[in-house]
This record gives C-alpha cells, structure tokens and sequence, in this order.
C-alpha cells in the first residue's frame, strides 16, 4: 500500500471505499505512526462483513527507500473473531456465575438473619419458660393444669401437690374428681358443675371441699381459668388455697350463732 493513497475518501475498488469514514481517520494515524516510528504498528479492529462481525490484529510494517524514504507499507491481518468470542463467552459465564454467587450470598445472609432470629426467640422464649418454672416452683399457691378434653390432670407445682398430699408426679394422670371429697355432692358433680361454668364463663372462683391422699378432707379456695396451653392444648388452670384455718373460725362462728338463737 503506497502512503500517499490514504487521500480523503480512502483507497477505492471499483468506485467504494477500501476504508471508509470514521475508520479511515484512524487507520491514517497508525500509518503515520508507522512512518515517523520507523516500525511495526499494530491495533485491533473491529469490522463489520455481510457474513458477520469480525475482529482482527492489523499490523502495518513502513519499507524505506536509500534516502530514507517510506516507499510503501506491508500489512498483515491476523483474525481473532474465534478468540473475542470465546473470551466474551467467558466473561459473560464469569459475570453470570458472580451474579449467582451473589444471589446465593444473599439469599444465605437472609437465611442466617432469619437463623439468628429465631434462636434469640427461642433463647427468649426458653428464659422465659425456664423463669416461669422458677416462679411456678416457688410459689405460694398450688398451681395445677386439668386437660379440658377429658378433665386428667396434666401438671402439679410442688404446693399444689403438698396440699393434696402427694409425691412428685403422682397426680399426673388422675381426673380432676379424685380431689373432690364427697359431702352434698358427688366429686364427679361437683367437677362437672366447675367445668359447666368454665365452658360457659371461661372462668370459675370459689370454696371446694378436697380430699387429700389420706383420705383427710379439706377446705381449699379455687380460682379456675382457661388457658391454651402450648403442649397440652386447651387446660384450665387451677390455683389452689388451703383454707382450713380460716374455714374451721367460720365453722366455729356459725355454731356460736346457732347456739345464743
């Protein structure tokens, strides 16, 4: 190619351009490169073909004559379109695997946030447990869980089971009348009158005569309620007073006044 074809307009083959505008700017100055240089010039071009896109490493060699003059310039083409296409293959591959690691990462930090959250609950929720074994240990009431379904006993604190009587666990299992005594009223009436009320009212209050595991009877002050119990299900909740000091006075009261009538 001699250098002083590359006039505007470009090279032409049968009336069109050989390098057309805006290329044509660019090729010149990578010739002129080459001349004022005195060497190899290379750089990759991108062209568009009917067949295709191709990309290609253009290198311009400028031959001289004895004085020094550029008489014209060798080029060679090397196509590297297999090679561009491979390398965008895997980059698109590398970009789609980070877009998936990211993804992943954040799906995984959303399910260790979502982790973390329910262990604090639960280490909540088993503290709070945990204190309200405490508290249902220690308390001065007799607390006990009878299973709505079929009146069994289901839970006892350790009060409640010293005013029945009884030993660790051994009420477990029983039903509800086992504690009533008998007197005006059967033990398995009077449960059923306390459970019609707590049907109907979700809440019972009041004096019951009980009968410890002796066989001794007693005066206790009840206060029944409904509760869904997590393991258990639907219970009513008992808290038991032993009142016998208290009833014996109005037992004593109420013969003083039949007496002086």
């Amino acid at each position: 190619l001699n250098p002083d074809s590359l006039t505007e307009g470009g090279t032409k083959i049968g009336g069109r351009p050989v390098i057309p505008e805006p290329t044509l700017n660019f090729v010149r100055s990578n010739y002129e490169k080459a001349i004022r240089e005195k060497e190899v010039t290379s750089w990759e071009e991108i062209t568009q073909y009917p067949s295709g896109t191709k990309t290609g490493i253009v290198s311009i060699a400028p031959v001289f004559d004895d004085n020094g003059n550029c008489t014209h310039l060798v080029g060679s083409v090397q196509d590297i379109t297999e090679r561009e296409q491979a390398k965008e293959g895997l980059q698109q591959a590398h970009d789609e695997l980070e877009r998936r690691v990211e993804e992943r990462t954040a799906e995984l930090s959303a399910v260790n946030d979502n982790l973390r959250k329910e262990i604090d609950e639960r280490k909540r929720a088993e503290e709070e447990l945990r204190l309200s074994a405490e508290v249902m240990e220690n308390i001065a009431e007799g607390v006990g869980l009878v299973r709505v379904s079929d009146g069994t006993i289901v839970y006892t604190n350790p009060r409640y089971e010293r005013i029945f009587g009884y030993e660790k666990g051994e009420l477990i299992g029983k039903h509800v009348s086992a504690l009533n005594a008998d007197g005006d009223q059967d033990p398995q009436e009077t449960a059923e009158r306390i459970s019609a009320t707590l049907v109907q009212d979700g809440a019972w209050s009041g004096e019951v005569h009980n009968v410890r595991k002796d066989g001794t009877a007693f005066w206790s002050h009840a206060t029944v309620s409904s509760f869904e119990h997590p393991d258990f299900g639907d219970v009513w909740v008992g808290v038991m007073q032993d009142i016998p000091e208290r009833k014996r006075a109005e037992d004593a009261l109420r013969r003083s006044e039949l007496n002086h009538r």
